[in-house]
């Protein structure tokens, strides 16, 4: 072979390896450009082709524009998009055992919740990985609370009202039909519109998100009750994460998790000013729920989790997690 000949295959073979390294992860969310949830999101990105030389990169289809959470799960499963930074409803069509930690009313306080969370975390991301999916990061939307355009203090109320609910959340239309209230199923792209029209006039969600979401001049009051503390995680498949070559592996993993914890914090924080800023900016009135409401949402939540067992968790899961909540309370 000549000299030239040997350079120039040479040559060519490093061609390859160099672009076969090139990885491009597609992933959705419905969060809208701008938000906190998108900006460290972009952080991460940034991050993560800095440390790996520009050999791994995320492409991120925001603001919904690739569909609803549950659109996006039929993209990622025909290979059409990677992955997703997904809320709990998204995470628990790829894994339903996730939604334990979204049960309406089931944990007394977020402390009980945490401790839960931090026993079952591990098993989570290996059942994720069992499934096809490897978890990046998790995430938290903080604690989601009734608003609504008339005060809501008891479950009559609540009824009444033409709540939204996330449509193909079927943890949640359990909770409308065991609670006797007809709620509104729809896309969060649809909502706004919605309650313009009056189609729709009580939301439920974290303080930021309401804000984030622009549903905030829609509504005029807010029941004082912690319904649900909102799960949320970057997850791929695990055919995505094993393209990533593997001297990158554990960066991405690393950069992914450092920055959902971030938007964790980041999130709380803003959740604490959103809800100051709504009461004193746009009159957003806080409105305690009577003792009917917070006794018969206890009752509501054991029901609600008991009648999920076989459907989104086994019943071995779901003693698992009781014995958690009784383990925490005993040390209290």
């Amino acid at each position: 072979m000549s000299k030239w000949l040997l350079l120039f295959v040479m040559a060519s073979l490093l061609c390859t390896v160099s672009y076969t390294q090139q990885i491009t992860v597609k992933i959705a969310t419905v969060a809208p450009e701008g938000s906190i949830w998108m900006v460290e999101l972009d952080k991460m990105n940034q991050e993560i082709q800095r440390k790996t030389r520009g050999d791994v990169k995320f492409y991120i289809y925001a603001g919904g524009v690739a569909g609803e959470e549950r659109s996006v799960v039929k993209k990622i499963q025909m290979n059409a998009l990677d992955g997703a930074a997904f809320a709990g409803t998204g995470l628990g069509e790829l894994m339903s055992h996730i939604r334990i930690l979204e049960l309406p009313f089931f944990y007394n306080d977020y402390n009980e919740w945490r401790y839960v969370y931090g026993k079952i975390v591990a098993k989570l991301e290996q059942e994720f990985w069992d499934n096809n999916y490897k978890m990046l990061g998790w995430t938290e939307g903080g604690f989601a609370y009734l608003y609504a355009s008339d005060p809501i203090r008891n479950l009559d109320a609540f009824r009444k009202a033409k709540v939204w609910f996330y449509e193909g959340d079927a943890l949640i239309e359990a909770c409308f039909k065991e609670l006797n209230a007809a709620g509104y199923p729809m896309g969060v792209t649809d909502v706004v519109t919605s309650l313009q029209t009056g189609k729709i006039n009580c939301v439920y969600c974290p303080h930021y998100a309401l804000m984030a979401m622009r549903w905030h001049t829609h509504v005029h009051y807010y029941t004082d009750l912690p319904i649900v503390n909102v799960m949320g995680g970057l997850v791929i498949t695990k055919k995505a994460f094993l393209k990533i070559p593997k001297a990158h592996q554990k960066t991405v993993q690393d950069v992914s998790r450092k920055y959902m914890e971030q938007l964790f914090l980041k999130v709380k924080a803003e959740n604490e000013n959103t809800v100051v800023e709504l009461r004193a900016k746009f009159n957003i009135q806080a409105v305690a729920p009577d003792a009917s409401m917070l006794e018969e949402t206890k009752v509501f939540s054991q029901k609600i989790a008991r009648t999920q067992i076989g459907k989104l968790y086994t019943q071995e899961f779901f003693d698992e997690v009781c014995g958690y909540q009784e383990e925490f309370r005993k040390k209290k």
